[in-house]
């Protein structure tokens, strides 16, 4: 019985001091692991405007919509057809004309549509068109360049009051109406020839 209560005491020791290795069970070791998900594709950037000459600013940028505190910001539909507008018809002219061409009006939101008379189905509204003139050439002769000299694929390019360039382009018609105008004033109407 000594031997026996020694044998405690010891153990008991043991436990106190650390010694006693206790009986443990094992447990499952769990490592963390990080998963990470595949890489998606990288999207291609998507550039806010890709014009090659123009800035967006250019299109949208408006005296009047200031002096009288109207919102002239183009909508994500607007600006994407500003961007074919360059793409496909400004960006091209400019490269065949090779001077600079000046935006007087691009992108009319429908209050400042109204306040300055324009049309109620104006292109303008929707980011299709631009008023310009070209640095170095008359009014005149950058139309007569454009309608005789380039195949620009435009919807309608219009020759006003002879004192701007009027251009469109239409990216959900199939093939552009390629109409080249004549815009006058005739008893304070705006009346409209094609050109010869």
């Amino acid at each position: 019985m000594k031997e026996t209560i020694l044998n405690v005491l010891n153990k008991v020791r043991a436990t106190l001091t650390g010694n006693n290795p206790k009986p443990t069970a094992t447990k499952p070791v769990i490592t963390p692991v990080t998963v990470t998900p595949p890489a998606a594709a990288p999207k291609p950037p998507t550039p806010a405007f890709g014009s090659k000459y123009f800035k967006l600013e250019e299109f949208y940028y408006s005296k009047t919509a200031i002096a009288r505190h109207i919102n002239n910001t183009p909508t994500a539909e607007v600006k994407a057809n500003l961007n074919w507008l360059c793409l496909k018809v400004l960006d091209p002219m400019r490269d065949k004309i090779g001077k600079p061409i000046t935006i007087s009006s691009g992108y009319r939101s429908p209050a400042l549509n109204a306040v300055i008379g324009g049309v109620g189905n104006s292109q303008h509204s929707l980011g299709q068109a631009a008023d310009f003139v070209v640095t170095g050439m008359s009014v005149k002769e950058a139309f007569d360049f454009i309608v005789k000299k380039t195949a620009i694929p435009f919807d309608q390019v219009i020759y006003e009051y002879g004192q701007w360039i009027h251009i469109s382009y239409d990216h959900s018609r199939a093939k552009q109406r390629g109409q080249k105008l004549i815009a006058k004033k005739v008893n304070g109407a705006t009346v409209y020839e094609n050109a010869a």
